[in-house]
């Protein structure tokens, strides 16, 4: 990865067993720039982002995640990482090289590939919170060209919550098979194929909500000012309140924590199966040329919990005269075809060139149906039951979305001297989009066509250092919003917001890679700056008749980012590793309209259904500015055939901020994880410890329709803070055979 002329992290077999992550959430502790969140219950509501592309309070991913080299659609932590040979981490726009989705930046997981003699692995972790986790992989020759290895996965957290009614919260449960064929069917030609099954079953993420009764009396509420001073005013003259300044670490608290859940309910956990299979062929035609296939099929099948109302909080209103509420139910659908045939040139020359064609069809329909959650028509609580509104409004989902994509790629590299090198690559991509929504007989469709660029300037001052500069371009198309709620009076919405347009991203970069002192030092860094345009958020809107709140996909604005990264990896001495990262970006909104603040204010800067007040040079919310981390590890000899190994890690992420218009931020966090431990041979037995500092700073911070506070409030957001896992130690041991 060294001599790529890209900003690229990756992290060997060998680093994953050090690492031993559980999560993709334990690699951003060691990868600058990353950052991994989960935005709702369980593992379905994955959110990455990369050098400050954020999706906001609520909007999606950024960047994805990708399974040997095909977009990985659904939930990206059910694999295990024992199966893993090697993670990419590649910032930047990588539509050029992976097509769609790769707006800010991808993670590319990389198979084991079969043995070429028998051999195995077997790994189990037992740890507090309920942690339970069994690994099994056993591969080899089947004859003298074909290979194969078969892998089985358990993964079980229970933690030590419940909630007011004891339910068990946060729980995580896995249970998965797989393997991979490779077949040298000739000399020159070599086929693949690999395949997993998965089944998940989650529970609610643990969160704390913000009681609304304490607003008058809790110091980290304070009047909401206009522009020019003036509080804002409700209509009983009483002024608006909200969150301002640092937001410190709060404690889990099952009475305001919980959703009601109904007790007819029959399913509380999120549950999803996956089955991810794809083939490869290389086909070698001599004098270097290659020509190379590859072709994906995955489904995602999903049902969320039946938990009460995402935009519920656990309240006396909720079942009183209304006996289905909490009983929503939904069956979704990820089903993923991709395919890829690219003929390549040989590396050695100094003219090099690749071209290729690509197919991608993506398929989300979702079925079910919503039951209204009763309105608090002035303050209602677990301690006050207000005036209040029976809602048994049944609401239907039948929803279905389609994006296809064809695209044509290409690259060419010229080795101008043995010195400086000039790359360009190129897709057109051709996108179609299809939103319908059958309970309002709507069918929206468009195609969209990009030419997405990446020019790449290398300059090698010698085997050992290079410079590279960048330009590249992410885009995501546009979008349609089908709801059949858009337009109702009374919505603030109208159907001129049936659609919104592309959003794009220009990134210019520069950056150096190095090794030094005979490889025992590898010092790598990079200096961006990115124009984001077009910017594709949600804005959530109520239905008042219904209660029902839906969200709109709109076009709110730009914003520049401009940051660096640092990457340093040190072998002092025989037997110590040291890494080290440094990342820092500067996002600020350059001409961005906020519906929320809007909202809040009770203000416009423009007319409807634009209801939005601008936030130009504000800062952009829900991602760190400064990350730093350090890790070690030191092996050495106990005794005989004894080895004892120990490795530490810190990271330090600064605070973020919980809102476009920045009047609150998150406390800044410091994870300490650690491990301690001895081998002999194939047999290796570990103590960890994870967050051993017991960091009690949310991941997260967002915000949700409060009911509770009545549907007419301007302030009728709580904020909504979502808990870190506390402490947790066990034993890890690992046999190799």
């Amino acid at each position: 990865m060294q001599s790529i002329p890209l900003t690229v992290f990756a992290f060997s077999q060998a680093q994953l067993e050090n690492i031993a992550p559980k999560t993709l959430f334990d690699l951003t502790l060691l990868a600058p720039g990353l950052n991994y969140q989960e935005i709702s219950g369980g593992r379905a509501g994955s959110r990455i982002q990369m050098r400050g592309i954020s999706g906001g309070n609520t909007g999606a991913s950024r960047a994805s995640v990708f399974l040997d080299g095909i977009y990985l659609s659904g939930t990206v932590n059910n694999m295990p990482f024992q199966f893993l040979q090697r993670v990419e981490v590649i910032p930047g726009p990588q539509s050029a090289q992976f097509g769609r989705s790769t707006f800010a930046g991808a993670v590319n997981y990389v198979t084991k590939d079969p043995p070429r003699k028998f051999s195995g692995t077997a790994d189990v972790t037992v740890g507090t919170l309920g942690e339970r986790e069994e690994y099994l992989d056993v591969g080899g020759p089947l004859s003298d060209r074909l290979r194969g290895i078969v892998y089985a996965w358990h993964q079980g957290f229970k933690g030590d919550y419940k909630s007011a009614q004891d339910v068990q919260l946060a729980t995580t449960l896995t249970r998965a098979v797989g393997g991979k064929l490779q077949f040298d069917a000739t000399d020159s030609l070599s086929i693949e194929g690999s395949s997993y099954f998965s089944q998940d079953w989650d529970g609610t993420s643990l969160a704390r909500w913000l009681d609304p009764a304490t607003r008058t009396t809790d110091p980290r509420f304070q009047p909401v000012l206009l522009p020019n001073g003036d509080p804002v005013l409700r209509a009983d003259g009483s002024p608006v309140l909200w969150v301002k300044g640092r937001q410190p670490g709060v404690r889990y608290d099952a009475k305001q924590d919980t959703r009601y859940v109904n007790p007819r309910a029959t399913s509380l956990r999120d549950r999803r199966r996956d089955l991810r299979t794809s083939v490869r062929a290389n086909y070698f035609m001599g004098d270097g040329y290659s020509l190379s296939f590859t072709g994906g099929y995955f489904l995602e099948r999903s049902s969320p919990g039946q938990r009460g109302s995402a935009v519920s909080i656990y309240k006396l209103i909720d079942p009183i005269d209304n006996p289905n509420y909490g009983l929503d139910w939904s069956t979704g659908r990820s089903d993923l075809k991709s395919a890829e045939l690219r003929f390549s040139s040989p590396e050695d020359r100094p003219f090099r060139y690749s071209l290729g064609l690509f197919y991608q069809e993506l398929n989300t329909p979702n079925q079910g149906v919503g039951f209204g959650a009763n309105s608090c028509l002035t303050l209602c609580t677990l301690d006050i039951l207000g005036q209040y509104r029976v809602n048994t409004k049944v609401t239907p989902v039948d929803t279905d979305a389609l994006a296809r994509d064809r695209s044509v790629f290409g690259s060419v590299s010229y080795d101008f001297t043995d010195a400086v090198t000039l790359s360009l690559e190129g897709r057109y991509q051709s996108e179609y989009i299809m939103n319908s929504n059958a309970v309002s007989n709507l069918h929206i469709d468009g195609t969209w066509n990009v030419f997405l660029p990446r020019l790449n300037l290398q300059f090698k001052a010698n085997e050992n250092l290079q410079f590279y500069a960048v330009y590249s371009v992410g885009d995501n198309p546009g979008v349609f919003n089908t709801s059949q709620f858009l337009g109702r009076p009374g919505t603030g919405t109208s159907l001129s917001q049936r659609q919104a347009g592309e959003e794009k991203l220009f990134n210019y970069e520069v950056g150096m890679k190095s090794i030094w002192f005979d490889n025992r030092l590898m010092l790598n860094a990079s200096l961006y700056h990115q124009l984001w345009d077009g910017m594709q958020f949600p804005q959530n809107y109520q239905d008042p008749l219904t209660g029902t709140t839906f969200s709109v996909i709109e076009n709110r604005g730009s914003a520049t980012i401009d940051g660096f990264e640092v990457e340093s990896q040190w072998a002092p001495i025989q037997g110590l590793n040291v890494r080290g990262t440094i990342s820092y970006n500067r996002g600020v909104y350059s001409n961005y309209c906020s519906g929320n603040y809007a909202q809040l204010l009770g203000i416009s800067d423009m007319a409807a259904p634009n209801y939005c007040v601008f936030v130009n040079g504000k800062k952009l919310e829900n991602t760190s500015p400064r990350t730093y981390s350090l890790s070690a590890d030191y092996r050495g000899h106990l005794s005989n055939e004894w080895n004892w190994f120990a490795r530490a890690s810190y990271q330090y992420q600064s605070g973020q901020y919980t809102e476009e218009w920045n009047a609150s931020w998150s406390t800044s966090a410091t994870v300490f994880t650690g491990a301690v431990g001895v081998d002999k041979g194939p047999l290796r037995v570990e103590l960890y410890c994870r967050n051993c500092g017991q960091e009690s700073s949310p991941i997260r911070i967002g915000r949700s329709t409060d009911l509770r506070l009545g549907p007419a409030r301007q302030d009728n957001f709580a904020p909504g803070y979502l808990l870190r896992r506390p402490r947790q130690v066990g034993i890890h041991m690992t046999y190799n055979f």
